[in-house]
C-alpha cells in the first residue's frame, strides 16, 4: 500500500519546492519569465479551448455571402493567419513544456537559451501532437459519422417518432462514448507531459522512445499512477475553481475602462461617418488582439504558482517511479522535504 500513496505523499514537498523556487527569496524577474512560460504552455487555461461556431442558417445567408465577396481576400487571409498562428502557437507550447520542465527542476527560467536548447525536442513533442489530434477527430468522426449514416441509410430519421428508443439509446451510447474518449485523451495528455516529457528531456529520446521507456513503468506500479492522475485532477478542479475567481476579477479590472472608451469612440465615429472599412475593422483588430494579449498574460501571472506547484508534483511523483529524475531532484534541490 506505500508504494501507491506516493501520489499522496508527494504533495507537501511540491508545496513546500514551490514556495522555495516563488517566495524565498521573491525574484520579479524569474516569476514574470515564468508567466511568460505559463502563457505559452496554455497553463493557466488547462490548455482548453472553447470555440463558437455560427449557425449558417441564420438569417439570410445569401445576402450575408453577396455582401462579403468583396471582403473575400481578408477573409481568406485571415483564416490562412489564424491557422498559421495557431500551428506556431501550438509548436511554441511544445518547445516550452520543456523550458518549462527545466525551470521547476533546476530552478531557473532561462527563455531565449531554453528554446535553443530543447528545439529538437519540442519539435518532436509538436509532430506527435499534431498526430494524436488527427486521429482523434478521425475518431470522433467514425464514430458518430458511420452510425448516424447507418442510420439515415435504415430510414430512421424519415419517422424519427417510430424509432424514438433507439434514437434515445443510440444518443446516450454515443454520448458516453465521446466522453471515455475525451477522458482517455485527458489522460493520455497528462501522461505525455508529466511522464514522457521528463523521459524525453533526462535521456534524450523522441516522444515514441519515451512512450517504449514509460509503458514497462506503468505495468509495474499502475495504481500509483492512477491515484495521481486521480489527485491531480481533484487539485486541478480545485484550482480552477480557486483561479476563476481570480480571473474574472482581472477582466473587470482591465476592460472596465475600455467599455466606456469604445463606446464613446463608436458615437464620435458614427458621428464622423466613420465606417467599417478594412483599415477601421484592422485597427480594432488589433487593439482587441493587444488587450485580449495583457489579460491572458495577467491570468498567467496569477496562476504562476499553481503552474510550479502542478509540475513540481509531477517531478516528485514521477520521481520516486524514475530514480533518475529523483536523484536529479535531489542534486537540484540538496535540502527538500522527505517524500
Amino acid at each position: 500500500m506505500a508504494r501507491y500513496s506516493q501520489a499522496i505523499d508527494t504533495i507537501g514537498p511540491a508545496f513546500a519546492r514551490t514556495i522555495r523556487q516563488l517566495f524565498k527569496p521573491f525574484r520579479l524577474g524569474h516569476w514574470l519569465r515564468l508567466s511568460v512560460v505559463s502563457l505559452l504552455t496554455w497553463e493557466f487555461a488547462g490548455g482548453g479551448f472553447n470555440i463558437n461556431i455560427p449557425d449558417p442558417t441564420d438569417g439570410d445567408s445569401s445576402g450575408e455571402l453577396l455582401a462579403a465577396i468583396p471582403y473575400l481576400p481578408l477573409i481568406v487571409a485571415a483564416g490562412v493567419a489564424i491557422v498559421v498562428l495557431s500551428l506556431f502557437l501550438t509548436y511554441g507550447a511544445a518547445v516550452f513544456r520543456f523550458i518549462l520542465f527545466d525551470s521547476v527542476l533546476n530552478d531557473r527560467c532561462q527563455i531565449a537559451e531554453g528554446w535553443g536548447r530543447w528545439q529538437r525536442h519540442g519539435r518532436s513533442l509538436f509532430w506527435w501532437w499534431m498526430a494524436f489530434t488527427v486521429i482523434f477527430l478521425l475518431a470522433i468522426i467514425v464514430l458518430f459519422g458511420l452510425p448516424l449514416g447507418l442510420a439515415w441509410l435504415a430510414g430512421v430519421f424519415d419517422a424519427p417518432g417510430e424509432h424514438l428508443i433507439l434514437l434515445v439509446l443510440g444518443g446516450l451510447i454515443l454520448f458516453f462514448f465521446l466522453m471515455a474518449m475525451i477522458v482517455a485523451s485527458m489522460v493520455i495528455h497528462l501522461a505525455v507531459k508529466d511522464w514522457v516529457v521528463p523521459l524525453m528531456a533526462m535521456e534524450n529520446l523522441g516522444v515514441l522512445s519515451g512512450w517504449q521507456r514509460l509503458i514497462p513503468m506503468l505495468r509495474v506500479n499502475w495504481p500509483a499512477y492512477l491515484l495521481f492522475v486521480l489527485m491531480k485532477a481533484l487539485l486541478a478542479l480545485g484550482s480552477a475553481i480557486f483561479f476563476t475567481i481570480f480571473y474574472i476579477i482581472l477582466a473587470l479590472v482591465v476592460l472596465i475602462p475600455f467599455v466606456p472608451t469604445g463606446i464613446i469612440a463608436g458615437i464620435f465615429g458614427q458621428a464622423a461617418g466613420i465606417t467599417w472599412s478594412p483599415p477601421i475593422i484592422a485597427a480594432v483588430s488589433v487593439i482587441g488582439c493587444v488587450v485580449l494579449v495583457v489579460v491572458l498574460h495577467g491570468m498567467a501571472f496569477l496562476y504562476t504558482p499553481a503552474m510550479v506547484f502542478f509540475q513540481s508534483y509531477a517531478l516528485y511523483f514521477f520521481g520516486t517511479q524514475y530514480p533518475r529524475l529523483g536523484e536529479a531532484l535531489v542534486a537540484a534541490d540538496p535540502s527538500p522535504e522527505p517524500i
